[in-house]
């Protein structure tokens, strides 16, 4: 009597691992992804900067410029680097670079030549004391960008009107080179 009960336990066993098995197994492989993906989800910021096709946007980074606690050298900055492709000069009035926490920041330090046809420039933005860019190295940066532009005839005659174009960026700020000096 003792076998034949013995043998009804190992067969409810299999039969309840046939039935449930399949749904444990799946249990357990969904677990696995969900502890596998979430571990970097926040490290991970696909790195792009991205304008409709007049202007090439080839490159931005966000410097945290931190020295040290109280060092005049405390700057931070983003820099980026556009090519003109609208098939004509343009000249450059202003940027907006428009971010949490640092809200809109705006660079206007251009030089007045406008940008001809397939030339590039690299814009530097530097945070002020006044209007701090908030850049922590390491912390995701999404930024909206708006250039405003005056079209020109050539290098001596553009139109009075401005225009704008904008685009995005998605960076993980840097740190200084040499902050320790």
């Amino acid at each position: 009597m003792g076998r034949i009960a013995a043998k009804k336990k190992g067969q409810v066993a299999l039969e309840y691992l046939i039935t449930y098995g399949w749904a444990i197994l799946l249990l357990g492989v969904v677990i696995s992804v969900i502890a596998i993906y979430s571990q970097n989800v926040d490290t991970t910021v696909r790195e792009e900067c991205v304008f409709p096709q007049q202007v090439l946007c080839n490159g931005i980074a966000a410097v945290d410029g931190t020295a040290g606690a109280g060092s005049s050298n405390d700057v931070d900055y983003i820099v980026m680097n556009i090519t003109n492709n609208f098939g004509y000069p343009i000249r450059l009035t202003r940027i907006f670079f428009t971010y949490s926490p640092a809200g809109t920041v705006v660079y206007d330090h251009y030089d007045t030549r406008p940008l001809k046809d397939g030339d590039s420039v690299q814009i530097t933005l530097r945070g002020t004391q006044e209007q701090p860019l908030y850049i922590e190295e390491g912390n995701k940066l999404n930024m909206k960008i708006s250039i405003e532009y005056t079209p020109c005839y050539d290098e001596n005659n553009c139109l009075s009107d401005s225009y704008n174009i904008s685009g995005f960026a998605n960076t993980r700020p840097l740190s200084r080179v040499g902050s320790g000096s």
